[in-house]
């Protein structure tokens, strides 16, 4: 499955056949949302798991994304697959800043967020779990790229979310790997 699908290392089949979960290489286990049986052409049933995997991606990037607004931040980032929690995380950044922007209130935001990277630093100081340590890992790498996009901004003196130096940052976040999700959040979500 690895050479079929972008980091699916395997799937779980229950005891009727059904293909309940899919794993990434690092173990971290995703529910699918619907059944899926392997009948049929092996080509096939591979086809129904990658619609699975898409749909299932989507409903829980939105599940994740409604939950963001109602559950403290550090509990969130550890409920969720890693994946998603980049995603959320990089979808609520690039609507925060945009919203600073057009009221004006970078500054406050910018004081939000070293907040948010405090107690991110503070959560992977903790115990956790390998999953989401290497979650926290990657998210914090993320987000403090993210707070020195705000201080240029602030530097730069935008404020205008069509300024050229926060469009210019979003043109970038495209050559990322990550920023695959983000737009896979905008285009089927927001």
């Amino acid at each position: 499955l690895r050479k079929c699908f972008e980091n699916i290392y395997k799937v779980k089949f229950e005891s009727d056949m059904r293909i309940s979960t899919m794993y990434s290489a690092e173990n971290e286990a995703v529910l699918f949302r619907e059944n899926i049986y392997p009948l049929g052409n092996v080509e096939d049933w591979m086809l129904e798991i990658e619609r699975v995997m898409k749909e299932s991606m989507r409903q829980i990037i939105r599940d994740s994304l409604d939950e963001y607004q109602k559950t403290d931040r550090t509990k969130w980032v550890l409920a969720w697959p890693g994946q998603i929690v980049i995603a959320g995380c990089q979808t609520y950044w690039t609507s925060q800043v945009s919203k600073a922007l057009e009221e004006n209130k970078l500054d406050e935001y910018h004081e939000k967020q070293l907040k948010e990277l405090d107690a991110l630093r503070q959560l992977v100081r903790g115990k956790l779990t390998p999953t989401g340590r290497q979650t926290l890992s990657a998210l914090i790498v993320i987000e403090v790229h993210a707070r020195d996009v705000v201080i240029n901004l602030l530097n730069e003196k935008v404020s205008d979310v069509n300024d050229f130096e926060w469009i210019s940052q979003l043109r970038l976040a495209s050559s990322f790997s990550y920023s695959f999700h983000y737009f896979f959040l905008i285009k089927f979500y927001v």
